[in-house]
């Protein structure tokens, strides 16, 4: 699947979402101890850290392998905040789960932003907190002046197609073999978000 201490998350409105509560919600990161940072290219080693656990955790959801994380270099890895913004959920301090928003380059699609690299460890799982940081990135996005924004999941993880589904992203097409994870092919699902209504 692909900022400072951020305000209660759950409580703010983005289009297509309802603002009824959910039947077995969990609390907010806030209420457990949690809190959303955007990370800086100078903490680029956990950025690595949490890449490299996702990449054999979750291997359908990362173009890379574990070796070509391991691979990378410092600049490399700093290089990375030059285009994105990384947001980061930390617990005790230690980085727990990210997600990455990069905005489009020239003057007719700055106005678009894509997701990617949605991740949350699996002792972290089960409290909101995926959810948290996509929500996070959306705000980003909106003060922004972002229009729309884009994203792929993989077409079997039905669990993150239906939270981008609950935070209003439709889907808009089908990426056909899209990875290949030791000879099994990944579709990838593709979703948008309008985050303001065009003129």
């Amino acid at each position: 699947m692909a900022g400072s201490s951020c305000q209660s998350l759950n409580n703010m409105k983005f289009p297509g979402r309802s603002s009824e509560p959910r039947a077995g919600r969990e609390p907010s990161p806030e209420s457990g101890g949690f809190e959303i940072v955007e990370l800086k290219p100078e903490n680029w080693s956990e950025l690595k850290a949490l890449r490299s656990e996702a990449v054999k955790d979750s291997p359908r959801a990362f173009g890379q392998t574990p070796e070509e994380v391991r691979a990378m270099g410092e600049s490399e890895w700093k290089k990375l905040f030059e285009t994105g913004k990384y947001f980061v959920v930390k617990e005790g301090g230690k980085v727990v789960g990210m997600v990455c928003v990069v905005r489009n380059k020239g003057e007719k699609a700055s106005h678009v932003a894509n997701v990617y690299g949605l991740y949350v460890a699996p002792g972290s799982r089960g409290r909101g907190l995926g959810r948290a940081l996509v929500e996070r990135a959306l705000e980003d996005l909106r003060d922004d002046s972002t229009y729309k924004v884009k994203l792929a999941v993989d077409s079997k993880n039905t669990g993150a197609i239906q939270l981008y589904e609950n935070l209003g992203f439709v889907k808009c097409g089908e990426r056909h073999a899209e990875l290949n994870v030791d000879g099994d092919f990944v579709n990838e699902t593709e979703m948008e978000l309008m985050l303001q209504p065009l003129n």
